[in-house]
């Protein structure tokens, strides 16, 4: 209440989501963008836009976000958390990347750009993607745990790299 008995009659105008919401995100659930589809079973590609009959992609000894135990977070960043993870079944840590899903497109079409990298890179050099969900407003990338740190942690610790290791990284990445 105002001074003076004054009531103003204030009105929320709250701007519409469900039609940017569907632009990305199904009725059941999946999140989607272009042929990339992630729910909570897992992650899936689909060709021309059909998204029956398509299985979804799992790793041997397949993952799910029942079968994993948090442990602890290892990492914060601006696009969420990475938690040291445990899979009940066979012990096996895996690094669990949890990025909240944001209705900006740009954020959307990060995170489908790395799950496509992810999965066109197995490589001997590169952390091993495993699988993702979809579930409960958030993507989780599991992916293998290095139990030494990231780069940044090691230039932090190191200060600088010599140039005889920068060049052995240099040619590991490169094959």
């Amino acid at each position: 209440m105002r001074r003076g008995g004054f009531k103003p009659n204030l009105t929320l105008a709250l701007p519409s989501h469900e039609a940017s919401i569907s632009q990305f995100l199904t009725q059941s659930g999946t999140f989607k963008d272009g042929d990339l589809l992630v729910n909570k079973d897992g992650l899936r590609i689909v060709p021309d836009g059909k998204e029956e009959g398509q299985p979804l992609i799992k790793p041997a000894g397949s993952l799910s976000l029942d079968d994993i135990d948090v442990i602890k977070v290892i990492g914060k960043g601006n696009g969420g958390i990475v938690q040291l993870v445990r899979h009940k079944w066979s012990g096996q840590f895996f690094a669990l990347k949890v990025i909240e899903l944001n209705i900006q497109e740009n954020v959307r079409r990060l995170i489908a750009q790395e799950l496509r990298i992810n999965l066109s890179t197995q490589c001997n050099y590169v952390v091993v993607f495993y699988q993702c969900f979809y579930y409960n407003g958030a993507i989780s990338i599991v992916l293998e745990y290095m139990d030494g740190g990231s780069l940044g942690d090691f230039l932090k610790l190191v200060k600088t790299i010599p140039e005889p290791y920068l060049a052995a990284i240099c040619k590991q990445a490169s094959v």
